[in-house]
């Protein structure tokens, strides 16, 4: 059965998963194989105490960073320069902005109606 260590930053905590209160840093607890997947996706709280277990965890989080991978390109796109130019100095012109500077609601809108 695989078991688990409490490593985490808390003292005295509560895990409903597994029905346990009062749970201090260094607490040591048997879990089902379930219960063990979910725990060793948490290897800043929980620990494996034995190799069983630490096999368990190290494949959750394999996949765990697969799955992140995934999601996450390794190397972002490259931004395209913005009108021709390059370099933290690049600035968007004036004339390339809308022009949102009336004053005038549509006629339209009924907020303005009253």
């Amino acid at each position: 059965m695989p078991r688990f260590r409490y490593v985490g930053p808390f003292d005295g905590i509560d895990i409903p998963l597994l029905r346990l209160v009062d749970v201090k840093p260094g607490d040591e607890f048997d879990v089902s194989d379930a219960q063990a997947e979910l725990l060793g996706a948490q290897p800043d709280n929980y620990e494996p105490v034995d190799e069983e277990t630490a096999a368990i965890a190290a494949v959750v989080q394999a996949d765990a960073a697969a799955a992140f991978e995934a999601l996450v390109p390794a190397t972002p796109e490259p931004v395209p320069a913005i009108v021709g130019e390059s370099g933290p100095e690049a600035v968007i012109p004036l004339s390339a902005l809308p022009d949102t500077t009336t004053d005038a609601a549509p006629a339209d809108d009924p907020a303005q109606e009253g």
